[in-house]
């Protein structure tokens, strides 16, 4: 087998807190900047901050559109 791998690591505490990675990117876009952007967190054993919620994705957003409309950066 091969292909890409998430791994997440979760607390379950009155506050949830996760950290995650793909093994490559999350983009599967080899012109994308994401499509390779987390191989060396992974390869150095190292985790990202996963945003939990909507104020946390938002605070973090690139850019965002709704169908239809034109992608804007935030």
């Amino acid at each position: 087998m091969a292909g890409g791998t998430y791994i997440s690591v979760v607390e379950f505490a009155p506050k949830v807190r996760a950290l995650s990675i793909h093994t490559f990117g999350a983009s599967g876009d080899p012109k994308s900047r994401h499509f390779m952007d987390q191989s060396p967190l992974y390869a150095r054993g190292e985790f990202k901050p996963s945003q939990l919620t909507l104020d946390e994705v938002r605070a973090n957003l690139e850019a965002s559109y709704h169908p239809g409309e034109e992608r804007r950066k935030p």
